[in-house]
């Protein structure tokens, strides 16, 4: 279970799931930058975390067994979520996530947009030698198997799904490793850890623009490098690219633009497959099913011309 957005707004029921959590009277709410997720800054030193629709049990689990093994490996800090199950007012139970604020700031996406180029500079500098780090640690140092990006996609995709899901499940799976629609070959490597939401608002700086800390690794996927760069996950292109070139500049290491291209194409893709597994529901489940399978060998064909 988890909040609808108007719920997830209203300070009052925020307050009341908090107080289940943190042992101190609430004083002060503060919503966090983020659209993935409903994170809030209780009392100016904690961070509490809902669940959405994109955010399951097992993710929060992962990242709680994960933290001190991660550690490590990093030379900034992560947080050790705790996990609690709390009640709504109307006695629904969800499972929160909390943890102690890393004394530092995150950057909001606008506040993060009118910084000076000098200054980004220095942050995707730094960043890069996070993403670096993540990127070197072995997924099978890992007590459990990772979802890959593709895991990811369809879960979210098919999880308020109404109906019979068979075709369209079976038709996503060719979509997905299509090598024009899909991720490519690169989607399916899982060699690597990727933390894949490395935007500035999950990145805590000190007061001299150090990143001491990297937060949100509940989205962590097997995958490639290439995963970090999705396209939009900065609304300046050109911050974008300079964090791609910046990354290549101090690992050595190439990302490879086909990749990119694709990921923003399996992004067009799902909306168009979406888009169509709805309009379809309302036809009888044999004409449904031809009619889905045509309209997706057309959209294969038309991509491939």
């Amino acid at each position: 279970m988890y909040l609808t957005d108007y719920q997830a707004k209203d300070k009052d029921i925020i307050s009341y799931l908090a107080g289940q959590v943190i042992s101190e009277p609430i004083v002060d709410i503060k919503k966090l930058p983020g659209t993935m997720a409903y994170n809030y800054k209780i009392n100016h030193k904690h961070i509490f975390k809902l669940p959405n629709e994109y955010t399951t049990t097992d993710d929060w689990l992962h990242q709680s067994q994960c933290a001190p093994i991660l550690q490590r490996h990093f030379s900034f800090q992560i947080p050790q979520p705790q996990l609690k199950t709390v009640y709504t007012p109307n006695n629904q139970s969800l499972l929160s996530s909390s943890y102690p604020q890393i004394e530092g700031v995150c950057l909001t996406d606008d506040a993060f947009a009118v910084k000076k180029k000098p200054f980004k500079q220095k942050f995707f500098e730094q960043l890069s030698d996070a993403a670096a780090q993540i990127h070197a640690v072995s997924p099978k140092e890992l007590p459990f198997k990772l979802p890959t990006k593709i895991d990811y996609l369809e879960q979210c995709f098919f999880k308020n799904f109404n109906g019979d899901a068979y075709l369209p499940k079976k038709l996503f799976r060719k979509l997905m490793h299509n090598s024009i629609l899909g991720l490519g070959q690169s989607g399916l490597k899982t060699e690597l850890l990727a933390h894949t939401d490395l935007h500035s608002g999950n990145v805590v700086l000190n007061d001299k623009d150090e990143i001491i800390g990297i937060l949100d690794f509940d989205m962590m996927v097997r995958g490639d490098r290439f995963l970090e760069f999705r396209p939009r996950l900065y609304d300046d292109l050109f911050d974008m690219h300079l964090f791609r070139k910046t990354y290549q500049e101090r690992t050595g290491i190439k990302i490879d633009s086909n990749d990119l291209y694709q990921q923003e194409m399996t992004k067009q893709t799902l909306s168009w497959f979406c888009a169509l597994c709805n309009l379809y529901q309302c036809l009888p489940l044999s004409e449904r099913n031809k009619k889905m399978k045509q309209d997706f060998k057309r959209k294969i064909s038309s991509e491939r011309l």
